[in-house]
């Protein structure tokens, strides 16, 4: 097997990067926000609507692509944010699900290799002008893992290895309750060894790790290279990759 070098992808705002500005006394702020920010409760939250797809048969939207549309609002930036970036997040969306794309960073991603995905479109207005953007939504379900020749271990318990045979033997239904349907759950495992069939250039973590997005060494490049913006990039120490091939 051959070993792969990847990165954790994390979300750094362009505005964390100068002193002087709000973003840099709290680099974890999100530059976007919705005028469903406060209706978190509601059906047409987009939060809810990634959690519970309708016709997904209990899979939430980052586990499996829902076959049903989901039509984005409008989202604007903080008012001490410069312009946007081309990397972006809410804290109105959980991280798992994907992540906010410029067009620009839409069309360079088109060249690599992801897992199954789909991309939202929607717009980002920041004063009176109106950005062009999509959410990035990236399942697990078929990421090309031998997981048969990889290595799960028990999240609180790292010493003690689970065998997992497909994506399904990660996950557990919860069960219906009066305040939320039936569930599908990742179980408390987590991955220390994960071999490919087929390398994607982004991975989205399938278990209950720390981490949502690994990053492969090229397209960490060409980001780099072409001053994409709105993230930062940690050395992957674990969990180990390889290629089957």
């Amino acid at each position: 097997m051959k070993p792969l070098k990847y990165y954790e992808f994390g979300f750094c705002t362009s505005e964390s990067k100068l002193p002087d500005s709000t973003f840099y006394k709290n680099p974890s702020k999100d530059k976007l926000f919705s005028k469903m920010k406060n209706e978190f409760g509601s059906k047409e939250y987009i939060d809810n609507k990634l959690f519970f797809p309708n016709n997904n048969n209990n899979y939430t939207a980052d586990q499996k692509i829902p076959n049903d549309n989901i039509k984005f609002y409008d989202f604007y930036l903080d008012k001490d944010a410069i312009s946007p970036d081309d990397f972006m997040r809410s804290i109105e969306i959980n991280q798992s699900f994907g992540f906010f794309v410029s067009s620009r960073c839409k069309e360079l991603l088109s060249s690599f290799l992801l897992p199954s995905h789909k991309y939202y479109p929607l717009k980002v207005i920041h004063d009176e002008t109106s950005y062009d953007f999509y959410f990035l939504l990236i399942a697990k379900n078929n990421v090309k893992i031998n997981y048969k020749n990889s290595t799960f271990v028990e999240r609180f318990d790292t010493s003690n290895e689970v065998p997992i045979f497909n994506y399904n033997d990660l996950l557990v239904l919860k069960e219906k309750s009066e305040s939320a349907p039936a569930l599908y759950k990742t179980a408390d495992i987590k991955e220390k060894e994960i071999v490919f069939d087929k390398a994607p250039d982004i991975y989205p973590v399938v278990t209950r790790s720390n981490s949502f997005f690994y990053f492969s060494e090229s397209l960490k490049n060409v980001l780099e290279k072409e001053k994409i913006t709105g993230f930062e990039f940690y050395k992957a120490s674990a969990p180990l990759f390889f290629s089957n091939q």
